[in-house]
């Protein structure tokens, strides 16, 4: 994923205090000592009084992304409007599925992105640091309890589009990173075990210069099919000795072909083509 630097905002001191509500929220003034040997929860809603080494509006550069959490409060009625003052550019505000007591009535749980533009902070169905992440995409992936094969695609899909945006290729996804390593790793497994069973009859030199060959080869069949799988195409179970030239392709060849492709017709054609 790219890393998207914007230049630093130019801060408000935002509405006064007297003008917000905090809803949840209790209200207890402290000293300079008393806050350094505090152990509880604090919040500072005018940036004031941050410990050394944190963010301090105006001195740091915003995240272009702040994640709010509603169980009990509505940022609507105060915080966003400091937000808004600060210059934050993005803002996510989470409300979970499961019910919470003292939940405001106006709350529904799902996750709201809030666009910071030049008059003011606008609803948007979609974000703008992570493109085409859609906000519903977002509150499931936040809320469901393993990663699933939906939320798999839609992270390849966001990376694909970040990588493009910036110009970077698939070798810098993470996400690519681990499930390419993951698959070498099985097909390496694979390949040394069977390896192994043949080195006892074809002597063990033999033996493990095929299973290297084939953990290679098997490693990349296994990140070529997941890649065609999250993308909804279908694979073959003689697939990849069904496409011909397949051990002879580079690897980012091979990968460029699953993410382009229509079908597996069509990612063999792509890859005699190379």
């Amino acid at each position: 994923m790219e890393e998207v630097r914007r230049q630093r905002p130019v801060v408000d001191a935002g509405p006064p205090l007297s003008e917000l509500a905090f809803p949840g929220c209790a209200e207890r003034h402290m000293t300079v000592d008393e806050v350094v040997d505090y152990d509880g929860r604090l919040e500072f809603p005018e940036g004031l009084g941050i410990p050394e080494h944190e963010l301090v509006v105006g001195e740091h550069d915003l995240p272009d992304v702040i994640l709010e959490v509603d169980n009990t409060t509505d940022i609507r009625r105060g915080k966003l409007a400091l937000y808004q003052a600060w210059g934050a550019p993005e803002l996510w505000v989470e409300v979970p599925d499961y019910p919470y007591p003292n939940r405001p009535a106006t709350l529904r749980p799902g996750l709201t992105i809030h666009l910071l533009t030049a008059g003011g902070y606008k609803e948007a169905g979609a974000s703008r640091a992570f493109p085409s992440w859609m906000a519903e995409e977002i509150h499931w992936a936040f809320t469901e309890e393993t990663l699933s094969r939906r939320t798999f695609a839609t992270l390849r899909r966001v990376g694909e589009g970040m990588d493009a945006r910036s110009g970077t290729g698939p070798q810098n996804n993470p996400l690519f990173r681990w499930q390419r390593d993951e698959g070498h790793a099985q097909g390496r497994t694979e390949g040394l075990a069977g390896g192994r069973t043949e080195g006892l009859a074809t002597g063990r030199a033999e033996g493990l210069a095929v299973g290297r060959a084939e953990g290679l080869l098997g490693g990349q069949a296994v990140v070529v099919s997941q890649i065609l799988r999250s993308r909804g195409i279908p694979v073959s179970p003689g697939f990849p000795q069904s496409v011909p030239n397949f051990d002879q392709a580079a690897v980012e060849d091979l990968v460029a072909a699953a993410q382009g492709c229509t079908s597996e017709a069509d990612f063999a054609k792509r890859i005699l083509a190379d």
